[in-house]
């Protein structure tokens, strides 16, 4: 799950799916349209209030004492279920009465450590998205329709970054892109230094690999001979989409650069492969010929990473902490093993192992096929912590002995 976004969205569902009429509120304590941008579910009949916060990683269900046993239980155990699979600590509060989206336990904090984006607006010809005292800057190519939703997202011909008096023609019209470079500047960066390099180049191989993917999907050029590249392909723009997602967030961003530092010390190979005879057609789209050399460089990084993993799991140790399993009502076995690589993740310092684990949770709790290299590699780290847990130590502690097993069981 992509934690708070689909959380959102499968609170949502199922508090709608009961027949509620929800309020939704932001962050800041106001009423929103968009189910993304809520951390509070609000229904007055019956009298409850879902609140999620992504900082503490907690999704709370709170009622008043009137709310009847029948209703009440249903959706306890739909909004654990959703909080667990998330990977989010869950809680449940009965209020002796009436609870309002401004009762005290609710009020929101007046600080604002972080700027958020912005929504979209502007003029039939330009469209702008502020961030504090950074603004996206969007020229259309033709005249924007308010009537229309999104219209604003569409027709782009050309994007600024403004800061001050400073302005940054992007050499791309990506709005993800936009939105990642523009956090970037807002905490100091430029288009020119090595992160904002790694944002364009992120869009570049995202526009190309696009249609690369859209163009052998569409002329039946898939083969044997040549799946493994496509995968590649499919694997690189899922990731970076979602590298441009985190970059974007106030409390993403420093993370994700972490790992974009530490995936620029990897020492890649300069071996290039002749892609083209792979897929036998007589005319190859240039379009298509472009995305060669980016599949080239994206194998280059997969073995360097493969590598580097396979000698930092050899090479490591790792100390879990203890947590009761008890506290912990798992609903599925998918569930629980995220939520063991989630432990696991927390103790480890090296920032490309650590993203390749939390990779590796969100693909399980997708539902997503692992490939042989990602189920080796975990059975590895998980011997790994194997090897370090005290069998002293008592029922506290994270039990890993059948966790290959179970692992087995899902792959």
């Amino acid at each position: 799950m992509n934690n708070k976004a689909e959380i959102n969205q499968k609170l949502f569902d199922l508090l709608k799916g009961n027949g509620l009429k929800i309020a939704l509120k932001d962050g800041s304590g106001n009423d929103t349209m968009e189910v993304v941008d809520a951390e509070r579910f609000y229904s007055s009949d019956p009298n409850i209030m879902v609140t999620i916060d992504p900082e503490e990683k907690e999704v709370k269900l709170s009622r008043s004492k009137i709310v009847p046993e029948d209703v009440i239980n249903k959706l306890h155990s739909g909004v654990k279920d959703i909080a667990h699979d998330g990977l989010y600590s869950f809680k449940y509060k009965i209020y002796g009465k009436n609870i309002t989206p401004k009762h005290d336990e609710y009020k929101v904090k007046k600080e604002v450590s972080e700027a958020s984006l912005g929504r979209m607006y502007g003029s039939t010809k330009t469209s702008y998205q502020p961030l504090d005292a950074v603004k996206i800057v969007v020229r259309h190519a033709k005249p924007v329709n308010e009537e229309v939703r999104g219209s604003r997202s569409r027709g782009i011909s050309k994007i600024f970054i403004q800061r001050a008096d400073e302005r940054f023609l992007l050499p791309h019209k990506s709005l993800a892109g936009a939105r990642a470079m523009a956090r970037h500047v807002h905490n100091g960066g430029n288009p020119f230094d090595q992160v904002g390099h790694s944002i364009n180049e992120m869009v570049e191989n995202l526009t190309d690999l696009t249609q690369f993917v859209r163009y052998v999907d569409r002329k039946g050029l898939v083969n044997e001979t040549n799946l493994e590249y496509v995968e590649v392909a499919k694997e690189s723009i899922s990731t970076m989409r979602q590298n441009l997602k985190k970059l974007s967030g106030a409390k993403s961003y420093a993370k994700a650069v972490e790992t974009i530092d530490a995936m620029n010390t990897l020492t890649l190979s300069e071996n290039e492969n002749d892609l083209s005879d792979l897929f036998v057609e007589k005319h190859v789209d240039n379009a298509v010929q472009s995305a060669f050399p980016r599949i080239n460089k994206l194998i280059s990084i997969q073995r360097s990473v493969s590598d580097y993993i396979e000698n930092s799991i050899e090479n490591s140790r790792f100390s879990v902490p203890a947590i009761n399993e008890d506290a912990v009502e798992f609903p599925n076995k998918k569930s629980e093993i995220a939520h063991k690589l989630n432990t696991i993740s927390e103790s480890i310092d090296d920032k490309i192992l650590k993203e390749f684990v939390n990779s590796t949770t969100s693909k399980i709790l997708r539902d997503q096929k692992l490939d042989e290299f990602t189920v080796s590699m975990i059975k590895k780290l998980i011997g790994k912590v194997n090897e370090k847990v005290d069998t002293n130590l008592g029922k506290d502690l994270v039990e890993f002995v059948d966790f290959t097993r179970k692992l087995n069981d899902i792959c």
